[in-house]
């Protein structure tokens, strides 16, 4: 069965297991671009050999026992973040596998910075505090969407369910109240009379109490 092998991890692990423990933040561990170079989204780098980073890898390892026999000798500088030989060789460095989770928060955040600087100035200016009304309205969007969720969370659990009925009990109180201030205050609240509606409504008020 002919198997191709995928290596995915983030760039301090790539940079581990292609020999150049702890340069991932001074040089591209996938090709020869120094970290200065790399803002520049035009620029591109040459990829790496594993032929090459072999080489330089046991050129370093060889001057690091030097340095660990004689402390009088100077610690060597690693070649282009090479220091030891790459682990897995008969992986092609073109199979090596960004994880999406790394490029929605670092890479992918700093290429959509850098697109919508393009945008707003090339296509639609933006100033400086239209950008941050835009970032915080983004914000604001985001928690109002998490305390909406809030509120449904609350409407289904106990406590919002005996909210929900306090609050019916307050309203059919009101509407009892009002109907006696209409009986009471109304035309014809003052004589009796059969033709005058009130003690119908007086009667209907006193079961509504009754049934609060």
């Amino acid at each position: 069965i002919d198997v191709e092998l995928y290596i995915v991890g983030d760039l301090a692990f790539t940079a581990v297991v292609l020999g150049k423990d702890g340069m991932s933040h001074s040089w591209c561990p996938m090709c020869k671009m120094r970290a200065a170079e790399m803002p520049n989204l035009n620029a591109t780098g040459e990829i790496w050999q594993y032929a090459e980073m072999k080489k330089l890898g046991e050129e370093h390892q060889k001057k690091m026992r030097l340095f660990e026999q004689n402390d009088k000798v100077s610690p060597p500088k690693a070649q282009l973040g090479c220091k030891d030989t790459p682990w897995w060789p008969f992986i092609p460095v073109e199979r090596f596998i960004v994880p999406l989770l790394h490029c929605l928060i670092g890479i992918g955040d700093a290429i959509l910075t850098k697109f919508r600087e393009e945008v707003s100035e090339k296509i639609e200016y933006l100033s400086p505090e239209e950008v941050k009304t835009r970032s915080h309205l983004a914000e604001l969007e985001v928690k109002q969407a998490e305390v909406r969720q809030e509120v449904k969370d609350f409407d289904v659990s106990e406590k919002g369910k005996e909210l929900s009925s306090h609050l019916g009990k307050v309203g059919r109180a009101k509407k009892s109240l009002k109907k006696l201030d209409t009986c009471t205050n109304g035309p014809g609240a003052n004589t009796i009379s059969v033709k005058n509606d009130a003690p119908v409504s007086v009667l209907l008020f006193l079961q509504e109490v009754t049934d609060f």
